[in-house]
């Protein structure tokens, strides 16, 4: 099954790394927290040096445009409200991409051509 834990890329610690640089040159960042980002949003409203901590925020742009930021789970009533259904499903797809892997090995196996990705036909059901 997938490792559950922290996962860091060399990619996504160079794109930390650049928005923390703007940070310390007096950019202000706002820091939108999402479904992954579940003890950050204890924080919502806090400023960390020029980065802010919000739950949405309204974004003016040069041309007076009005943008609201927000993350989509919250509209996903199963995660805002069931958490323990997301929980559920989460560790069934995880179920479900290992049977994929071995169902992969027998196709090789068999020689069977082709891909098929039960994994994949399971998302689309």
């Amino acid at each position: 099954m997938r490792r559950r834990g922290i996962s860091w890329s060399a990619a996504q610690n160079t794109v930390v790394q650049k928005i923390l640089k703007r940070a310390r040159h007096d950019v202000q960042v706002i820091f939108v927290p999402g479904n992954h980002d579940e003890a950050v949003r204890e924080h919502v409203g806090t400023l960390f040096g020029n980065i802010r901590v919000e739950r949405d925020y309204e974004h003016v742009a040069a041309d007076g445009r009005r943008y609201l930021l927000t993350h989509g789970d919250e509209f996903d009533q199963v995660t805002k409200h069931h958490r323990w259904v997301a929980i559920l499903g989460s560790h069934a797809y995880d179920l479900v991409v290992e049977l994929n892997r071995w169902l992969s090995w027998l196709r090789r196996t068999l020689r069977v051509p082709g891909y098929w990705s039960l994994s994949g036909y399971t998302r689309a059901r």
